[in-house]
């Protein structure tokens, strides 16, 4: 029996049966995106395009201000004041100094080496350094 289906119809019978099945997979769970009303709510709806920033998005240019905030903190020496600006004027050019998880990696970084090299500065200290950059 199977002998005489020739491939060119089995062929033709599966993809029509496949357009079958999905087209009732589409009509059946897609039916109110296929034939929903769209309206500009719908169409700029945040949820579609994520835009959240992701902490990886940041991470290579984390580690450079980190390096770089090391180096300005061994330069500045004992000079609070000159390592405070420098510090600042590093972590206001950093585009994920916003993100809670990156401050405070700076700030227990800043705090650790500022220990090492026997600098008077609180954590507290650190904290509204990072925080309060336009004051």
């Amino acid at each position: 029996m199977l002998q005489s289906v020739s491939w060119q119809q089995f062929i033709q019978v599966m993809i029509v049966l496949s357009l079958i099945y999905y087209g009732y997979v589409l009509l059946r769970y897609f039916r109110k995106e296929l034939f929903g009303k769209r309206t500009k709510k719908m169409e700029a709806d945040p949820k579609l395009f994520n835009t959240e920033v992701e902490p990886e998005d940041y991470l290579l240019d984390f580690q450079e201000v980190l390096v770089s905030m090391q180096k300005a903190m061994v330069a500045a020496g004992r000079d609070e004041q000159q390592m405070a600006e420098e510090i600042l004027a590093l972590w206001s050019g950093f585009n994920g100094k916003d993100l809670k998880v990156y401050r405070e990696v700076a700030v227990k970084l800043l705090e650790k080496e500022a220990r090492r090299l026997g600098i008077e500065m609180t954590n507290r200290e650190i904290r509204n350094l990072l925080t309060n950059e336009q004051a």
